[in-house]
């Protein structure tokens, strides 16, 4: 009997999320470390600026710590997709590794989704001059502002896209130098297979990085004379493209791998 697909995503999310409370605790030491510094640098200071030095502090910091954890996700589903232990559960090779890319961008939803609440929450409070009923209904008719504006909720759609393809495209991108670096090794001698495969993986990653240095600069380039008011669109939405392209690329490429080469070890995770 066949397991569901959304079982399985959700119990390697439940392995993969144990992760969020530290990289989230390392950011907030990180930020009350940096602002305890300014405190001191800039006494006496009230406590409104405390919270917008808090809160200025939190957007360098998430993106630090979302690449960190974005690195610790890697990991642990190339440790997944290589478990013999996983591989147990009777379940095809392609949902499996459906449920692993899904469990990828469940976690960084669910990472994120923490930082945007404490910033908006921060955002909140410094604001809240007039009282709480005054500034919510301030921030809502914001929020409804910004849905009314074409150019501004295209914006905010083209940056959720963005997001959400980024995960996929590493995820894929990762799984493949895995696959592909582990089916080349198959056919080697023992003796050697270990340093062939890191030179693979490290011939791949430079590979994959200039790949896509390169397409990100034609396409600067090809845009660069219609980047005007709306049209920055435009270009948000061709480096979406191009993740989007990637993506199917590499998933394609991983699909065919890991049913017909990719061999899973006995690792217990």
């Amino acid at each position: 009997m066949m397991t569901n697909l959304k079982n399985v995503e959700w119990q390697m999310f439940r392995k993969k999320s144990r992760f969020i409370k530290w990289v989230l605790l390392c950011q907030l030491i990180v930020v009350i470390y940096y602002v305890f510094q300014i405190t001191n640098i800039m006494m006496p200071m009230k406590g409104s600026d405390v919270i917008g030095y808090t809160g200025s502090m939190l957007i360098p910091t998430t993106i630090v710590a979302d690449i960190v954890f974005m690195g610790i996700l890697s990991w642990k589903s190339e440790s997944i997709n290589n478990s013999q232990t996983w591989r147990l559960i009777p379940m095809s090779n392609t949902k499996f590794y459906l449920a692993n890319i899904l469990s990828n961008i469940l976690s960084c939803i669910v990472i994120f989704a923490i930082q945007l609440a404490v910033y908006g929450i921060l955002i909140f409070i410094q604001d809240m001059r007039g009282g709480f009923f005054a500034t919510l209904h301030w921030r809502i008719k914001d929020f409804f502002g910004l849905l009314a504006s074409g150019d501004a909720f295209m914006n905010f759609i083209y940056m959720v896209l963005f997001l959400f393809l980024i995960v996929l495209f590493i995820s894929t991108f990762v799984s493949f130098i895995n696959f592909s670096s582990r089916a080349v090794t198959d056919f080697i001698s023992p003796k050697n297979n270990q340093w062939v495969r890191w030179l693979i993986i490290i011939i791949l990653v430079g590979i994959g990085s200039y790949m896509f240095v390169n397409a990100s600069d034609i396409t600067m380039r090809l845009t660069k004379n219609l980047i005007t008011g709306r049209n920055a669109n435009l270009l948000t939405g061709l480096i979406d493209l191009e993740l989007l392209v990637g993506t199917i690329l590499f998933g394609g490429l991983d699909l065919w791998l890991i049913n017909n080469y990719a061999e899973s070890k006995i690792v217990n995770r």
